[in-house]
């Protein structure tokens, strides 16, 4: 089965789910590649998070910045795309340490309203999707329940 075919499978599966998000595990050339197929192949723009949000953050206070964040991001996603699904990429401006939120919180909230696909740039195990390493300010590691990610 294509990695498409496989998409479209699990968000049928999660149509009438609470949580209705996809991570799409992988970094570098390749998985820049495939996200572009997937765009292409479910008619879906990417929507840029990092560049959405840099935009509007970037004239507002550091405090302002961490209260309006959920309401920003939720507009870039919701009211700015009139699809059913969303597909996020460069999603690595939601880690910044000084924005206060748990990025997989955030995004999850999202997708109680949206199916979203996310491109995580990050390392996935077979359990955890993780950001950086230990050593960094914005080391996450996150449990994913099983099936609500794809290794691309």
């Amino acid at each position: 089965m294509g990695v498409v075919s496989e998409i479209r499978d699990r968000i049928a599966q999660l149509r009438y789910s609470y949580n209705r998000i996809i991570y799409l595990a992988g970094d570098g050339a390749s998985a820049s590649k495939v996200i572009r197929k997937i765009s292409d192949k479910l008619s879906l723009p990417i929507l840029n998070i990092t560049l959405i949000l840099s935009r509007i953050l970037k004239d507002i206070t550091p405090k302002e910045r961490e209260d309006i964040l959920p309401d920003i991001l939720q507009r870039a996603i919701i009211d700015e795309n009139n699809h059913e699904v969303s597909l996020l990429e460069h999603i690595e401006i939601l880690f910044e340490p000084s924005l206060n939120h748990d990025p997989f919180v955030l995004l999850e909230k999202i997708s109680r309203l949206r199916t979203l696909l996310v491109h995580f740039p990050g390392n996935y195990d077979g359990i955890c999707l993780t950001w950086r390493t230990p050593e960094y300010r914005d080391y996450i590691r996150h449990k994913v329940p099983e099936g609500l990610v794809i290794k691309i």
